[in-house]
């Protein structure tokens, strides 16, 4: 185990954005550990100038998951992350308990503009999902308790203490050909994992409904998704695994990728991070196999393929969207989502760029005032209405 003051010199110039990548690593050990965390949380307090010396402190714990936070997607692949920071930024996130963007470029102190608002803040949404049955039970997955939700003689549906949903084989040996679909729906502001009858898992993001059997007893393993998902597909070279969305299907054996296909988007995005699968365009009847790093790009009568930082497009699921070069209507409606507000935009400003990261683990007002240091907009809040004016 290395020194105090050696860890304290790693932590100052990780503050400081002077730390290379090798200490990075370094350091994040440290925090990640569960014998020893005396010493991130004395780390921590130093840098706050003994603000948060109780250890008994409740926040200490939002505190140290946020710099952990930090130090992991500063170890990730390089990205763009232009959106502007101010000096001691590590201490500043701290002593929020929460960032308005991830450790990103600094720029001289400035005043962070506070939005103007009437309401209370408005907190991002969090585990929250209805399960509809076969035979049409509506369960809302945020308010039961872990254990069996529903049982019969070919599945089991059960609730883990994590909060995932999980498809088990019942009992019977018999197989039935005729398909029973559930389907699971995340609200705005609402996130969930499933983990389907073949094991594979999936994430949904904010507004998305994903429907499947509820067992795989056909040739494929086929399900419709609207909305966004990451999938992590059990392999099977025997039964394909298939993804229906709008006017499109993903075909794939086992592999990871992230669908995207809201319906206020006039195109599909299919994000390859492991593995092969094969995209069709329905309308054109045109396919298009894809490698990971790359995403093909489906919609009015096209189908392409284009080179990307995959992970950049499954980070939602550790509560951070990418941006790179997208324009304010572009990361306006990831936000509405994340959130359940609307931003009514003047004229104009819907072609701002963006580029960086930015953390839907915190409040609106520290979001919005992120946004404006950047673009100069003018955020006003009116109870889950945001109006955006130069």
């Amino acid at each position: 185990m290395k020194s105090y003051p050696y860890l304290k010199t790693l932590f100052q110039k990780f503050s400081a954005g002077s730390i290379r990548q090798d200490e990075l690593d370094e350091l994040l050990s440290y925090f990640d550990t569960k014998e020893n965390q005396s010493i991130p949380r004395r780390l921590i307090r130093e840098v706050l100038n003994d603000e948060h010396s109780n250890e008994a402190d409740p926040d200490m714990d939002k505190l140290l998951h946020q710099v952990k936070l930090n130090l992991r997607y500063q170890i990730l692949p390089p990205r763009r992350k232009l959106l502007k920071w101010y000096p001691a930024a590590i201490a500043a996130s701290i002593l929020l308990a929460v960032t308005t963007l991830v450790y990103l470029t600094r720029t001289p102190t400035v005043n962070i503009p506070r939005p103007e608002t009437t309401a209370t803040d408005i907190m991002p949404g969090g585990n929250k999902a209805t399960l509809t049955l076969a035979n049409g039970v509506v369960i809302d997955l945020a308010k039961v308790k872990h254990g069996t939700l529903f049982q019969d003689q070919d599945v089991h549906i059960e609730k883990e203490q994590t909060g995932t949903i999980k498809y088990v084989r019942g009992d019977s040996k018999s197989v039935n050909n005729e398909l029973a679909f559930n389907s699971i729906h995340t609200p705005n502001g609402g996130r969930f994992q499933v983990i389907l009858p073949d094991g594979t898992r999936v994430w949904l993001n904010a507004a998305s409904t994903l429907k499947y059997p509820q067992q795989f007893n056909t040739e494929t393993r086929t399900v419709e998704l609207t909305g966004e998902a990451f999938f992590q597909v059990s392999p099977n070279k025997a039964k394909p695994f298939i993804v229906k969305s709008n006017g499109q299907e993903v075909k794939v054996l086992g592999t990871q990728f992230n669908l995207n296909t809201y319906m206020d988007s006039p195109f599909t995005f299919t994000t390859l991070q492991e593995g092969s699968l094969l995209v069709t365009n329905i309308q054109t009847q045109t396919s298009l196999k894809i490698a990971p790093g790359q995403q093909a790009v489906s919609g009015q009568g096209k189908l392409e393929s284009v080179k990307v930082d995959a992970l950049a497009f499954s980070s939602w699921r550790d509560g951070i969207i990418v941006l790179n070069d997208a324009t304010l209507d572009v990361a306006i409606p990831q936000i509405e989502r994340w959130y359940d507000v609307q931003f009514v935009i003047e004229p104009g400003l819907s072609k701002v760029q963006l580029s960086g990261e930015l953390p839907i683990n915190t409040r609106l007002t520290e979001l919005l005032a992120a946004l404006s240091t950047h673009t100069g907009i003018t955020f006003r809040i009116e109870g889950r209405r945001i109006m955006v004016k130069k």
